[in-house]
Formats: C-alpha cells, sequence, structure tokens
C-alpha cells in the first residue's frame, strides 16, 4: 500500500509541477508578441494576417533522472481579421514538455469588434482541447511491478474540451487586455494521481512613447493569478529606426531577461530572441533559458465596392 501511495504521489507531483513554480499555463519572456495565447480577444485585432512560431527552452541543460526533463515550449499562432463582419479569428498550438509530463494545447479563438476611440475594443471566447500524457521512461521506480507504475505503462493520453474568454483593447499608442484561461477547470486522472487545470486570470497592458522621431519606446506589465499563486512580469522594449529592437524584462521571483529583435520587409517579418537569467539562484535549476521567435504579416485591405466621394461641384 504504501508503495502504491508512494508512485501516485510521484505522478502527482509531476501533474502539478508547472503550479508549484507559479503557474500551470506556460509562460513566455516575449508575452508582448504573443497576446493570443493568454487571450482570445488579441485576435485579429491587426488589419492583416499574423503568423508566429516560438521555442521556448527554459533552464538549458537541465537532466532529469533520465537524462532529460528541461522543459520546452513550441508555440504557433495565427490570426486574422474579418473586417466585413467586425470579427478576429485565430488557432494556438502550444506544446509544452516538463520532464515525463508531455501537454498540447490547440484551439479556436473567435471575437466581435468595437471601434471605441482610435482604436479596437474586442470580446473574445476561446474554444479547444488540452491532451496530456506521461512518458514513463522519464520516471525512476523502485518497484517496478508496482500495480500504480504497471497502470500508467498501459495507459494512454487523455483528453479533455478548454474554454478561454477575454476582453482587449488595441490602439496605436496602447493596448491592454484581460482574460481567463481554463474557465471549466478541466481535469486528469492517471491511475489514482489526478491533478485539475486551475482557472487562470490574466490583467495585461503597454503603451508606446515616442522618445525621439527615430525611437519608439514600449513599458508593459503581464499579471497573471492562477486563484492560488499571483506574479508579474515587467518590460520595457524600445525600437530604433523602425527596425531594431531592445529591451529588458523582470518575472518575479524567476528571471531578469534581455530581449533583441529586428524587423524586415517593411515590418512583416519580425524575430527576436530573449535570454533569461534566473534569480534567485537555486540548485534545482539551471541559470540560463532561451526563447527565439518568428513572425509574418500580411496586411489586408476592406473587399467590396469603394465608397462614393461626393463634391460639392457635383452635388445637387
Amino acid at each position: 500500500m504504501k508503495r502504491h501511495l508512494y508512485a501516485a504521489l510521484i505522478v502527482a507531483g509531476f501533474c502539478s509541477v508547472q503550479k508549484v513554480s507559479g503557474q500551470q499555463d506556460a509562460h513566455f519572456t516575449q508575452y508582448m508578441f504573443n497576446q493570443l495565447y493568454f487571450n482570445p480577444g488579441a485576435a485579429g485585432i491587426e488589419q492583416g494576417f499574423r503568423g508566429g512560431l516560438l521555442y521556448r527552452n527554459q533552464w538549458t541543460g537541465y537532466k532529469g533522472l533520465s537524462g532529460g526533463g528541461a522543459p520546452q515550449n513550441i508555440l504557433f499562432t495565427g490570426s486574422l481579421p474579418i473586417l466585413e463582419a467586425n470579427m478576429g479569428a485565430g488557432i494556438v498550438v502550444n506544446s509544452d514538455q516538463i520532464g515525463p509530463l508531455n501537454d498540447l494545447q490547440a484551439s479556436a479563438n473567435v471575437n466581435y469588434q468595437f471601434k471605441v476611440g482610435n482604436g479596437k475594443l474586442s470580446a473574445g471566447l476561446r474554444l479547444g482541447i488540452h491532451s496530456r500524457s506521461i512518458d514513463t521512461k522519464d520516471i525512476r521506480v523502485n518497484d517496478p511491478t508496482d500495480k500504480i507504475y504497471l497502470d500508467m505503462l498501459g495507459a494512454s493520453g487523455q483528453i479533455v474540451p478548454d474554454l478561454g474568454f477575454g476582453l482587449f483593447y488595441s490602439s496605436d499608442q496602447f493596448f491592454g487586455g484581460i482574460s481567463s484561461t481554463h474557465l471549466a477547470e478541466p481535469k486528469f486522472d492517471f491511475s489514482g494521481a489526478k491533478s485539475t487545470l486551475n482557472r487562470h486570470y490574466y490583467l495585461t497592458g503597454g503603451y508606446n512613447l515616442d522618445l525621439s522621431p527615430n525611437i519608439v519606446l514600449t513599458p508593459s506589465l503581464n499579471l497573471k493569478y492562477d486563484s492560488k499563486v499571483f506574479q508579474y512580469e515587467l518590460s520595457a522594449l524600445a525600437k530604433f529606426n523602425n527596425q531594431f529592437l531592445a529591451g529588458l524584462a523582470y518575472r518575479e521571483q524567476d528571471a531578469v531577461s534581455l530581449i533583441l529583435g529586428l524587423t524586415a520587409f517593411e515590418n512583416r517579418l519580425r524575430i527576436t530572441y530573449s535570454l533569461d537569467y534566473t534569480v534567485p539562484a537555486s540548485e534545482a535549476k539551471r541559470p540560463t533559458s532561451h526563447e527565439i521567435m518568428a513572425s509574418y504579416f500580411i496586411p489586408m485591405t476592406l473587399k467590396g465596392p469603394k465608397p462614393i466621394i461626393r463634391t460639392p461641384r457635383y452635388r445637387k
């Protein structure tokens, strides 16, 4: 019985490891470029299609019990506006691997957009799935004949539905939003080791400051709460000559970060890189994490007949 309880606790620990570190959702140093991951209201907020691909390697060089275990993320996002309907649509696919735990999120996001002042306010809904599986080769057990361990060997991945909601506002100078993920708090159960995706809440915002004709500074913040743990992120990113990017970021009780990037092809292509340095130092972590992201933007124009322009000369 004690062996069974011990095995169940190990699996439960793996299933909750992200919660212990602060959040179950993945965190990204470049959150300012990945609003759609947190908020469905951000889908199609730009006047064109934007697709992005991000890779994150956390605690680079960390080795687990079986030679693996360093958290890794691959995130794909794509969104575009449906101009004639004042709507936006987008997809999010995120692969999250940490130790023996493999999570895959896939969602469709849609919102309705309202003209507010000089910008757009959108209300969005997320419908998706969350898949979880356990790679048992990365689990070390004292008794390989333990019933719970044997049950895990034969267990397949589990898929649960997932919901989210968000409000997002964007203008030339300001962006900000409030959102919640995992609204239904879906549950997983692997041989008695149960885990729940807690409901998460996000509040984010940023402002573009024109320091000179060639320099724009964008300070931003991201506040995260998972019903138990609160964490904040701060950043300041400068854009030089409308082409080069450089900035610093800080994630509470986790890391300070350097962000570098550039844009090309009239700002359509954007490539960014960030380096995290873990603070405070911990023997359970490696000191550095890396993120690299590429995104491409394709502008769109409103279809339909051109508007009639009347002049006083021809007005009756």
